[in-house]
Formats: structure tokens, sequence, C-alpha cells
């Protein structure tokens, strides 16, 4: 029954009180794709970027001003104190995004390469107490500047913050690296010409090297300007119509009594989502809603006098999201839901072409068509079906009846008759209002089809198909997004590992306590049985995961991680040989292994529910490790022979590496022992529908 709760809300869905204009950059947190979605965003507001988008506070780019700047800096080989005013920067809007990187995993975190072809600068300066190298660079003047093949590389970090009732973005830490591939400048100085002469001959002749010295403190005054800068747009648009999220929508069942309380909440919450579309789960926005072509065909209507054919092209609907829900009704035994929403004004636009008779007239026009829909409702009708275990939607219908004035007006006609325009474009504009009540069918045809395609889709399919919930975490299910997922889902949770997790059965493992562990070795050079009780281990909640491979038809997942360093302290009992030499003793033992790099590869299965879906399970592990260092301390070997004992502590750590190889194989048991249990709580929290494909 989600299903069709689901299916309500998108019905209802819309946007209201949106800021950033139509076409701003909005991607959804869990797009495998967000770094696509935000670059695809970009590009279409370039032209915009290019005059400024005052409504968000985007300043010109094209050209980019800096009204004052002041400068204070001393470092190696430059001294400078500037305030620098009316800076005027053309070339910005030519820029070029070669990477970007997005971190949405419980921060904000992003990196940008961009490259910028030519800027020419000109700014009023005044300079006091300076100097560059030898040369005294103090004036006052204006300075005039060409510089290419700018590359600049930024990384930053946000937080949110809330303000009247919203949460928004804020840059926190802004860092730059800049690399200019040439400059030429001139300079005119109303105080000191002959001295700015010198300094721009030095300039021309290696620019490479001043701004070398210079680059410090380029890099720093961009960072600030670009913190500025990213803190007046983020300061006018809410995070949720940059962030697109649905892992907070409410889960409404049928068998709550305020299931329809609950489904009008989730669709305030999934409004500017939805309106903004959600490229992918193959959504298109809703605001406004586009309809590529309508044909009409009117030849036996009331009007017996006006025949006609008419074609609408790029027509587009606003106002579908301004709604207000009248009744909702749901019958979960016909999987049927039923509801009525109010829509106090709908704009439509596009293009025509109307070809016809009126009376004995040819009636032949073109051009731009604008209607106005006042205080419209709309009866919404959901049926589903179940198919393979899944409910779909199997049909929508919508029923749009407006009780207000209609106003339609078509614009720009443009007679192809010659002499004929002004009778046939009046016979038009007289039909009007006629001509476009005919569209309403195609329109409520349309609204249907979006509504299926939405819910089947996303909510019915795509979102229980495309993501995975994993602790806070909302993973898409394409293998290698899922993999990036888990990587930083894992890597989040491991340092909590030092005091535990109870909510996943995880214990604690700072330090790390082994009760007991048997290490049998009776092959090789080495034949050793040994026995450690009362093992502690710390620097397991270091570790770091570098890779996770899933693949769902194999039932695999691979994940290689790195150890900078493990420190075990405890009891042993051994006896045996090692490369010949007998060694036996019982005491305390410490050892110190540093880079460990391990590969865990986990086969998954399925665990069987009482009355609910299979959980996943992990039907077996296996370890395998590299170390690049190792050093350990056996005390009271020999029955506590010191001699003895150091001799044969010396030897073993001059040669960690071959008893390293030689004991790897159960050492990598014993590890497999410990990290199984944890394999198995932390899979045993998933759907085994959600991650595997049989």
């Amino acid at each position: 029954m989600r299903v069709f709760c689901s299916f309500v809300l998108v019905c209802v869905i819309g946007v209201q009180g949106k800021v950033a204009p139509d076409g701003f950059p909005a991607c959804k947190r869990t797009d495998p794709q967000i770094e696509k979605c935000f670059l695809d965003g970009i590009e279409n507001i370039r032209p915009q970027l290019q005059a400024g988008i005052p409504e968000v506070n985007i300043p010109s780019l094209e050209p980019f001003l800096v009204p004052t700047l002041k400068l204070d800096r001393t470092a190696p080989n430059l001294r400078l104190k500037a305030v620098l005013k009316n800076m005027v920067a053309r070339g910005g809007g030519n820029f070029r995004i070669d990477r970007l990187k997005i971190n949405l995993n419980n921060k904000y975190a992003a990196e940008v390469k961009l490259f910028i072809p030519r800027l020419a600068v000109t700014v009023d300066y005044d300079v006091k107490g300076s100097r560059l190298l030898v040369l005294d660079i103090d004036g006052k003047g204006q300075l005039r500047g060409n510089f290419t093949g700018i590359q600049v590389v930024a990384k930053g970090s946000a937080k949110v913050i809330e303000k009247d009732g919203e949460s928004y973005l804020q840059a926190d830490k802004i860092a730059t690296r800049l690399k200019i591939n040439h400059g030429q400048i001139d300079i005119n100085d109303t105080e000191r010409p002959y001295a700015a002469n010198s300094a721009v001959a030095f300039f021309n002749s290696s620019p490479n090297v001043v701004l070398d010295i210079l680059n410090p403190l380029i890099e720093d005054t961009g960072a600030a300007i670009m913190k500025a800068f990213l803190n007046k747009i983020f300061g006018s648009i809410p995070l949720k119509e940059l962030i697109l999220d649905l892992k907070h929508l409410p889960g409404c069942h049928y068998s709550d009594p305020k299931v329809t309380e609950c489904i009008q909440k989730a669709a305030e919450e999934a409004k500017v989502l939805l309106a903004h579309g959600v490229p992918s789960l193959g959504i298109q926005p809703l605001e406004p809603l586009k309809v590529p072509s309508v044909r009409l065909r009117q030849h036996n209507g009331p009007n017996k006098g006006l025949k006609y054919d008419a074609w609408l092209s790029d027509v587009t609907l606003k106002g579908l999201t301004d709604y207000k829900v009248n009744q909702m009704d749901i019958f979960p035994e016909k999987l049927k839901v039923l509801a009525n929403i109010s829509l106090p004004h709908l704009q439509m636009s596009g293009e025509f072409v109307i070809l016809g008779h009126f009376q004995m007239l040819p009636v032949e026009s073109t051009g731009k068509l604008s209607a106005n829909f006042t205080m419209c409702s709309a009866s919404i009708e959901a049926l589903g079906a179940r198919v393979h275990k899944r409910m779909v939607v199997r049909d929508a219908v919508v029923r749009l009846q407006c009780a207000g004035p209609l106003q339609a007006d078509l614009d720009e006609a443009h007679s192809a008759t010659g002499e004929m325009e002004m009778i046939t474009d009046h016979i038009v504009q007289m039909h009007s209002n006629e001509i476009i009540a005919e569209v309403q069918p195609a329109v409520e045809t349309t609204l249907a089809m979006v509504l299926e395609d939405i819910a089947n889709n996303s909510v019915v399919g795509g979102w229980e198909k495309k993501f995975i919930n994993f602790g806070s975490f909302v993973c898409p299910r394409e293998e290698k997004a899922l993999g990036r997922c888990l990587k930083d889902s894992f890597n989040l949770y491991i340092p909590q590992l030092a005091s535990g997790l109870p909510e996943y059965g995880l214990p604690a493992c700072e330090p790390l306590v082994v009760p007991s562990l048997t290490v049998e070795q009776s092959t090789g050079a080495i034949r050793v049985s040994s026995t450690y009780s009362d093992v502690t281990v710390r620097g397991p909640s270091k570790m770091k995961v570098t890779n996770v491979d899933v693949n769902p038809r194999k039932h695999l997942v691979v994940v290689d991680m790195h150890i900078p360093e493990l420190l075990m302290r405890g009891r042993y009992r051994l006896h045996g040989n090692v490369l010949m030499l007998p060694i036996e003793g019982e005491g305390t033992f410490s050892g110190r292994y540093s880079d460990i790099d391990a590969v865990v590869t986990i086969k998954l299965g399925r665990a069987h529910r009482d009355n609910a879906v299979d959980a996943l399970s992990c039907d077996s592990l296996d370890v395998h490790f590299h170390v690049a260092g190792a050093s350990v301390q056996l005390n009271n070997l020999f029955g506590g022979d010191g001699e003895l004992g150091r001799a044969m502590n010396k030897f073993l750590n001059e040669n960690w590496q071959k008893l390293t190889e030689e004991l790897q194989a159960p050492l990598e048991v014993a590890l497999k022992d410990f990290l199984k249990p944890l394999a198995d709580h932390s899979f045993a929290t998933l759907n085994a529908d959600d991650i595997l494909y049989s």
C-alpha cells in the first residue's frame, strides 16, 4: 500500500516559495552522477552567468567587478601594502571546468579544477611601503594586465546554518592553488612614472619569476574572494533547493489511521525535489511541465462555422505545483487511490500553427499562444497492480476543471494568406478561447502519463530499486556507485568502532580484546605451536577502507583496506622450531605491525526471516594481507634465560619478513575469525534484495 501513498504524494507534488531561478543547478544527494548533474546545470545557466543572476546574488562574470580590495603581506622577497579599487576582469566567463569532485556523505565538501584561457584585468592601485625583491614598488595609478593559461584548483567545505527557519550552506574553509602560464602588464603611474616603467620592464621580461613570488598572495586573495562570492549565493538559496534529498521523506502505510496526513506531509517535503526533476531516475521537472507537441482537430464541434487543424509546440504549463489537497480516499483492498486537489492559477504558453476554414474563408495562421486558467481543480484516480512481487501503477486518470474565466491570446499571429491577413487573424483571435479549451484533454492525458512515470520509475520502483539504506547513508544500487558509497560509509563508522556501535551490534574495538588465539604452523621452515591469551590490540579504529567492489551477480564484496599500525600486548605460550632453531617460552609479549594492506573477500548469501524478506548474510569471508614492517618482543623465552631470549628476539626481528610469510596463513585465519562476526552484524541489517540480483 505504500506504493499508492507514494503515488498520491507525487500526484500532488509541487514547488512553493521557490527561490532559485528555473534551470539553476539542483541535484539529488544520492545521484551516482551528481558531479555531472551540477556540471550540466552550470552549463545550462552559463548564458545567464555572463550578465549575472541578481535574484540569487550572482554578480556578472563579464565583466567581473571587485570594488575594493586591501592587501597586506610580508613574505620572502615581498613586502606589500596596497589598496585596489575598481578592479575589472574580463574573460572569466569563458571558464572551463576540467574536474569536479563532490562529497555529500555527512559533509559538504568539493574540489574543482578550472581553466581560464585569457583574463584581461584593469585596476586602480595605491601602494605604500612596498618592495618586490630589490625594487621599490610604491606608487599610485592604474594597472592593465593580460594573463593567459590560468589554472585554478580550489578545495573547500561548507557547514549548514539556520536562518528564518530554513537551512542554508555557508562556505567554511576554502584553499586554492593557482598557476598562470604567462602574463604581460602596463602601468600608468601618476606619482612615480619612471619607477613604474622599470617595474613593467622587469615584469614583462620575467613574468614567471614575479608571478611565483606573488603566487601565495594571489592564492590567498583568490580564496577570500571565492568564499565571499559563494556565501552571497549560498545565503540566498535554501539548502533544499541546491541538494535534493529523498531520504528524509516519511514512509506511509495504509494501516496508519493518519495515513492521509502522513502522505500530505511527505508531499510537502518532496516538493522541491520533483519540481526540479530527478535526472538519475528519469523524472522530468514538473515546474514548469513541458509538453513537446499537441495535435488538435475540430471538424464537428459546436461551432459549425469553424473547422480547423492545429499543432501546438513547445507548450509549457506553470502553476501545477501551487496545489491544495481537498480530499483523499484510499482503498487498499482495491489497490486504488482517489484524490482531489485545487489549482488556483495555471499558465500555458507555446507556439501554434492553425489551418482551417471559417464559413467560406480560409484560416491559416502561426504565432505564439498564452492562456490563463483560474479556479481549477483536478480529480485524480490511480489504479495499481501486482507484477512479479512488485507494486506498479497500471493506470492514472486526471480530470481538470476550471470554473474561473479563461483568458487566452494567440499573439504574433501571421497569416499566410497575404491580403486576408487581418481578417484571418481576427477570426483566430475571436475563437482563441475555444481553441485553447480544446487543449484541456491533451493536458489531462499528459499529466496522467507524467504521474504514472514518476510513480513507477521513482517512488514505486526506482527509489526502492535504485537506492539502499545503509546506516545513515542512502547508497545508489548501481555497482560502482554503491562501492564508493559503502567505502564512505565504512570510513565514517570505523572511527566509531573505538567505542562500539551498539545500535548495529558492533562491540568496542579500541583496544580490541581477543580472549584467546591459537596459531598452528606445522610445515615449512617454521614449525610452531603457540597460543595467545588476554591479547589487546590497539589501532583497528585507525584503519581506512581504500576501495570497495560490489558484484551483486556473483554475490561478492571485495574490500581493500589499509591499517597504519597495530600494537599488540598479551600473554603467550609456544614451542617448536624457527629456521631449525628450537624455541620455547611462556610469558608476556608485545608486537608492532606497520603499514598493513589487507584484501577482504566476502561471499554474500540470504538468511531467512519469518514473515519478512530475506536478510543479507555473510556466508564466507577470506583475508589476505601484506605487512610492510614488524617487530616483536617475547619475554621469558627459554625459561627466563636472558641471553638466549635476547638473541632469539634479535633473530626474530631481523628475519621478520620470512617469519611473516611463514605465519601468514594461520594469521589470516585468525584475522578472518575476528572479522567474520563484524561482517555478520553489519550485513544482517540489510535486505538481501537490496544488493543481490538472485
